[in-house]
């Protein structure tokens, strides 16, 4: 599952995106584990911009049978906001937050149904192949903020 590290390592550029199979054939879908369960405050989503989702699901579960729906129909181009990547190569990404609100989970999923529409930043029309660049997941600090006592001043 060497994709998975391309997809969880925090690098926006090449090499580090994903392509996916031909989404007119089969549903695409990407699962990433957590390694243990946590509160889950955000997950990120970055595509290439030549070739984003525009519908696809976010789930979480604690096991792999399980899911819970984060937000369905997620389309990149109307929720995602434009964003050029880390490195040297300049790429152009469409950047997607979603709000987990807390939840607990250990494995996040991302799902393009087959015969999804694939959107594209260029003047052109996009392959058929997705190009994931990163996915990223947010806990909620395991901290609570400080509370500070005011003293009166006389």
């Amino acid at each position: 599952m060497q994709f998975l590290k391309k997809i969880t390592d925090g690098e926006y550029d090449l090499p580090g995106n994903v392509g996916s199979g031909n989404i007119k054939q089969k549903d695409q879908v990407a699962i990433i584990d957590l390694g243990k369960e946590i509160k889950i405050r955000n997950i990120k989503i970055i595509w290439r911009g030549i070739a984003y989702a525009r519908h696809f699901d976010i789930s979480i579960g604690s096991d792999m049978k399980n899911w819970k729906l984060i937000k369905s129909k997620v389309d990149a181009k109307k929720d995602g906001k434009k964003i050029l990547s880390k490195g040297s190569h300049g790429l152009f990404l469409k950047s997607v937050s979603i709000s987990a609100k807390g939840k607990k989970a250990r494995y996040v999923k991302i799902d393009a149904p087959k015969g999804s529409e694939i959107g594209s930043d260029l003047p052109f029309d996009p392959s058929p192949f997705l190009q994931l660049a990163e996915i990223e997941v947010f806990k909620v600090p395991d901290y609570d903020p400080p509370k500070y006592a005011i003293k009166k001043i006389k």
